[in-house]
């Protein structure tokens, strides 16, 4: 499983068993049973951990199966886990295909990632935690806030124009679910810019630079 690290935790830098993964890399697929690993890495640790997985998504049975072994960071000690996280069907809005979720092994709940943090033996629920699993731009200070949230959104856009999606604005005279939402996410990151720009989102540094002026010269005139 790897080592555990101390301080707070984030969704983008915790260990995760992510649903949306499996299914597209074909570890969860329908009709179909599945034996393998996870493992995660960074550019910075290219070993964080490994995990045993093995799958089985059909009418009767959809569960995932996880087998690891923790090491105990003050005792030293080992102790091998083997449990199966249940997964429910539920149907599509659309009335199309059905929709899966985990099922969190402690709180019971629905959710569509699990997290091993804060030394925790199970995977469970972002939710499940007594200590709060950030996101990312809720970890960093108040004066990071808007560049974070700034560019988070830009990231996920250009994702998002990579991929083939149908453009359509309006369905019957009225403007699409996914088009209102690209307004408002336009609308979100203008502001974040504002924001970012202002002089108390900026450095100490970058304030006392602009207090005294030495900018000017680099304004073009006219």
């Amino acid at each position: 499983m790897g080592r555990y690290r101390t301080g707070i935790y984030t969704t983008d830098h915790s260990l995760k068993v992510d649903l949306s993964y499996l299914l597209k890399s074909g570890m969860l697929k329908k009709n179909h049973s599945y034996t393998g690993s996870l493992s995660w890495s960074t550019p910075h640790d290219p070993d964080l951990g490994s995990i045993q997985i093995q799958t089985l998504y059909t009418d009767k049975e959809a569960w995932i199966r996880l087998v690891y072994t923790n090491t105990n960071i003050k005792s030293g000690i080992k102790t091998r886990h083997d449990y199966k996280v249940y997964l429910e069907r539920v149907k599509s809005n659309l009335g199309k295909g059905e929709l899966l979720y985990m099922i969190c092994p402690e709180s019971g709940q629905r959710c569509r990632i699990l997290y091993c943090a804060y030394g925790s033996q199970i995977w469970k629920s972002r939710e499940a935690y007594t200590h709060r699993i950030y996101y990312g731009y809720q970890a960093v200070s108040k004066q990071d806030y808007s560049n974070t949230r700034y560019w988070d959104i830009d990231y996920n856009q250009e994702k998002i124009k990579r991929q083939k999606r149908r453009k359509q604005t309006q369905y019957k005279g009225q403007p699409t679910k996914r088009y209102i939402k690209t307004l408002q996410t336009d609308l979100k990151k203008q502001l974040f810019d504002i924001e970012r720009w202002e002089l108390s989102s900026m450095g100490k540094s970058m304030r006392k630079a602009m207090a005294t002026g030495w900018y000017d010269d680099m304004i073009p005139r006219y």
